[in-house]
């Protein structure tokens, strides 16, 4: 193919003899770079840059349908660097966002010029930010967080270009360039997404209250009495059963193509619990977080009913720790950290919710003396962490255990020289809530947290459990020893335990008992083999008398019948 061919053919209005003078009848394949560099030269003299709306666009009436109405178009372009050629790459990129579910984990989803990229992007939520990983989003030494609110999110990005950098493993997109724009997409969708909950949240406020106890009624089968005081008659019910029976009553104030969301109709309850200053009575909510006791070895989830059944043991633990990351759990079990403090781990990953509120208010009153620290992120939301778990909120008074704030704040952070993080101010004039014991002992850091924080994870884990040890030092009791008389009844029992075992085994042993056994055994062996063909029958006619029998529960009282016989 000639020059010129291959410019008419290819390069839209560059045909051109002036553009191609000095290469007549040249095959473009043996064209020498600097050649290249100047027929490159003419043809962008002779272009206009390629306007935005050449590109197009991916939103349509049908997927606006599919991926929700909250959507924002922004224009960009990039400079790519190649042999010291530069090139202004225009782009278009597209974000489509919604709210999940508090308990939901966010999710994206990303094409590039119309085609879903292989590339694996991660998104996870931490506090209030979006962090995205994948397609060199983030890099070694830059974390890309995108600050959303708490409600987990689901995004989609397109983005069209004509031409999209790769990253050196192959066919995944390098999405650098286009993280600022990326950023104001979502933020924006994310934003549209939000002021729609808040109208929506006011619309379907006075339609929730007026059908909350029919709601509740239908939910669990029982009576409210008075003003939500009491619930009988009936059984327990998670919150989101009555959102179901109140759903059709929201569906005729809807757009087409909008649903009522679950989010909405849990903020609503929240608020309405907070102005009765009491939970709605018969309703539990599903557990977020975990608590661990050390000696017991046992893990429970935190949620409305686990709280309410959970006994802690006496004497088992002196200590407990509220963590805002669940993922430190593994590594002070693994070190027997929390063993060797005698210390319960408790987390509800993040702000502690009314279930943790109540375990810790338990655990007043009791037998042995209970010291309770808090551990945070050094930043604007951690110090809240804090204050929110001690003093009064709209949903819970204040602590009846006094709470230990170990840190980390920013002001030791820096001075243990850990890694700082600037993160964007929030938008028109808002300021991210500080706790007051901050501003008390602090005030400057009420300023410096709205742009800056310290993670814990910027310590390594023998730094972070050395620190958390020396920060607990001054207020520890030491390992946990009960007063003489509950030492006197456990050896008693230990004691006692011990010989029965002991004798147990010993008369066992005496008069031949896996013998008897074994005889006995081969003994009944006929009878059980004929009784063995009436099974099935037996099995069908106890699950008539008893419908919540196991299959091994006939079988049990077949056997015992065997052996008494």
């Amino acid at each position: 193919m000639t020059v010129r061919k291959l410019l008419t053919d290819h390069f839209e209005g560059c045909g051109d003899s002036a553009i191609t003078s000095g290469f007549k009848g040249k095959q473009a394949s043996d064209i020498s770079l600097d050649e290249a560099k100047t027929l490159l030269a003419r043809i962008r003299g002779a272009s206009d840059p390629v306007k935005h709306n050449r590109l197009g666009k991916c939103n349509t009436s049908d997927l606006e349908e599919y991926l929700g109405p909250y959507y924002v178009k922004i224009e960009g372009t990039y400079k790519s660097e190649i042999n010291s050629e530069v090139a202004v790459i225009p782009y278009v990129v597209e974000a489509w966002a919604s709210l999940l579910e508090e308990d939901d984990s966010d999710k994206i989803s990303i094409l590039v010029n119309r085609t879903a990229i292989t590339g694996e992007v991660a998104a996870t939520h931490s506090k209030t930010n979006l962090n995205l990983s994948g397609c060199n989003l983030s890099d070694e030494g830059y974390v890309y967080l995108i600050d959303v609110g708490q409600r987990p999110v689901k995004v989609t990005l397109s983005i069209i270009t004509p031409y999209m950098p790769k990253t050196t493993e192959g066919k995944n997109p390098d999405l650098r360039p286009f993280r600022d724009t990326i950023d104001k997409a979502i933020t924006k969708a994310v934003n549209r997404a939000k002021k729609n909950a808040r109208k929506a949240k006011q619309d379907d406020k006075p339609i929730i209250l007026a059908h909350l106890k029919e709601g509740m009624e239908k939910a669990g089968g029982g009576k409210v009495i008075g003003y939500f005081e009491n619930y009988v008659g009936g059984i327990r019910f998670p919150l989101r059963n009555v959102f179901y029976v109140i759903r059709p009553y929201l569906l005729p104030i809807k757009e087409p193509g909008d649903e009522p969301e679950y989010g909405t109709f849990a903020d609503v309850i929240g608020d309405f619990e907070n102005e009765l200053g009491h939970d709605l009575p018969g309703v539990y909510r599903d557990p977020r977080g975990a608590f661990y006791d050390p000696h017991e070895n046992k893990t429970i989830p935190v949620g409305t009913l686990t709280v309410e059944k959970y006994i802690p043991p006496d004497w088992s633990f002196n200590k407990v720790l509220y963590i805002e990351k669940e993922g430190y759990f593994p590594i002070l079990q693994g070190t027997e950290w929390a063993k060797k403090h005698d210390c319960a781990l408790l987390t509800s990953k993040g702000q502690a919710t009314r279930a943790v509120k109540d375990l810790l208010d338990s655990l007043e009153g009791r037998k042995e003396e209970i010291v309770v620290f808090c551990v945070h992120d050094a930043d604007a939301y951690g110090t809240s962490i804090y204050q929110a778990l001690q003093k009064e909120t709209r949903a819970r008074k204040a602590r009846k255990v006094e709470i230990i704030n170990l840190g980390l704040e920013p002001w030791e952070g820096k001075k243990m020289d850990l890694a700082v993080e600037t993160i964007g101010q929030l938008k028109k004039g808002r300021r991210r809530p500080v706790a007051q014991y901050v501003k008390d002992e602090h005030p400057q850091y009420d300023k410096w947290l709205q742009t800056h924080r310290i993670e814990l994870n910027a310590m390594t884990m023998p730094q972070f459990i050395d620190w958390l040890s020396k920060k607990m030092e001054p207020y520890d009791q030491g390992k946990l020893i009960p007063p003489e008389d509950v030492l006197t009844k456990d050896l008693q029992e230990k004691v006692h335990k011990t010989l029965e075992d002991d004798i147990r085994d010993k008369i066992l042993e005496e008069q031949d008992f896996k013998g008897q056994v074994e005889r006995a055994y081969k003994k009944l062996t006929p009878k059980m083999n004929k009784k063995a063909k009436e099974l099935h029958n037996d099995v069908a006619d106890d699950f008539k008398k008893n419908p919540a029998h196991s299959w091994h529960d006939p079988i049990l009282e077949v056997a015992r019948n065997l052996v008494a016989k």
